[in-house]
């Protein structure tokens, strides 16, 4: 049995469903919504079967317990109960499926950028030049420095929905203009040098195995500093591309470390020749490396749960 734990409208847990039907799977999908929605649920603690599934689990996505506490009503205070109750029974869910295979688990994939970027220089991976700080001093000798930087948010970007628009933080650039209208003291914020690029990568890691494209964002100056603001009308070029096998070397010990097996890595190609790692994502997108790069992602990842299963049941008989 492969069980999937995901959200309900995402597609890449849908194309993978659609391969693990082509080859005649057995899988369940439990979406975070399904616990509050009108769905069956049932867990006997005295049952012994339920604590020792020796499933193959795929942790594609799961809603976070603040996404949809409201903190204008009235019941705040109860929803945030909710939310907790809500982490607390997730957990246990997952629980009931520790002994089985997990590509990608929930307690693995909360590492900040930080401490992304600080074990990948301990490995020998190239980063950007990178301050954490809540001090406007600081940042001028950052910006002095550097001359040219960049702010991001520290975890993976939000969508907000306010006044009829969906409001999205991207990565961008941070002038000293700016900076000196700050406070002395402001939240504590990331910054970066800002790198002079060739080009971007989205890798997707699956496995020990790395299938990368290249995005050609540098020319067009809406997806210049990041490449997901995105231009509809006139879209990013995007090719598939193979980084060198040393740079795969240190980005696949850099996921044993993380203990990730599966995620999206972003890269810069440098002008100067470099590659500079900047984070992966465990739970990011991968249809849009598959599908321009003819990969079929959503294949491998069904075979992989597939053929994880199998082994499990070879090893039980």
């Amino acid at each position: 049995m492969i069980t999937i734990f995901s959200i309900e409208f995402d597609d890449s847990t849908n194309q993978v469903i659609d391969w693990l039907d082509y080859y005649s799977a057995t899988w369940k999908r439990i979406n975070s919504e399904d616990i509050e929605n009108e769905i069956e649920i049932i867990v006997k603690t005295h049952d012994s079967n339920q604590l020792d599934k020796k499933n193959t689990v795929w942790f594609r996505k799961w809603r976070k317990t603040t996404d949809e506490i409201n903190h204008e009503t009235k019941d705040v205070y109860i929803e945030l109960n909710k939310g907790i109750e809500f982490e607390q029974f997730s957990n246990y869910l997952f629980h009931c499926h520790s002994n089985g295979y997990w590509l990608n688990h929930p307690n693995n994939l909360a590492y900040d950028k930080i401490t992304q970027l600080n074990r990948a220089k301990t490995i020998g991976i190239e980063i950007p030049p990178t301050l954490f700080t809540n001090s406007k001093t600081e940042l001028l000798e950052f910006i002095k420095k550097y001359t040219a930087i960049i702010t991001k948010p520290l975890n993976a970007s939000i969508l907000v929905q306010s006044r009829g628009k969906n409001l999205i933080n991207y990565t961008r650039i941070v002038d000293k203009q700016e900076i000196n209208q700050l406070e002395e003291y402001f939240y504590p914020s990331l910054f970066q040098k800002f790198i002079d690029k060739e080009f971007e990568i989205r890798s997707f890691y699956l496995e020990g195995n790395f299938y990368s494209m290249a995005i050609f964002s540098q020319n067009d100056e809406r997806t210049k500093i990041d490449f997901r603001h995105y231009n509809f009308e006139k879209p990013n070029r995007n090719v598939s591309y193979q980084l060198p096998k040393e740079i795969e070397q240190k980005l696949s010990r850099l996921m044993k470390v993380l203990r990730i097996n599966s995620g999206s890595l972003d890269l810069i190609k440098a002008k100067s020749g470099e590659y500079i790692f900047l984070e992966v994502n465990p739970l990011g997108q991968f249809g849009m490396t598959s599908t321009p790069c003819n990969y079929f992602l959503e294949k491998k990842i069904a075979q992989l749960l597939i053929n994880k299963t199998n082994e499990k049941q070879k090893n039980n008989k």
